[in-house]
């Protein structure tokens, strides 16, 4: 039972579907991989202005506990 020629280029997929198929699975590959590495760089960048904000903070909390301690200073010497 042989199969006419169409029959058969529909069954077997030709040598440029086959490489357009690897293209697509390595493009895709790629991009998970470019996707993964955006997502540490966002990661890192987030973890950074985290940590630029809490020192802001201690630094503020700092500064306001340095003028306290001269407000006291004052408020003492006054008594």
């Amino acid at each position: 039972d042989k199969l006419s020629k169409t029959e058969a280029s529909n069954t077997y997929a030709t040598k440029g579907e086959v490489d357009e198929k690897i293209a697509t699975k390595v493009d895709e590959s790629k991009v998970t991989e470019l996707t993964e590495k955006v997502n540490t760089v966002k990661e890192t960048a987030n973890t950074a202005r985290d940590k630029s904000v809490a020192n802001e903070n201690a630094l503020r909390t700092k500064a306001e506990q340095s003028e306290l301690e001269k407000t006291n200073a004052k408020v003492t010497a006054l008594e």
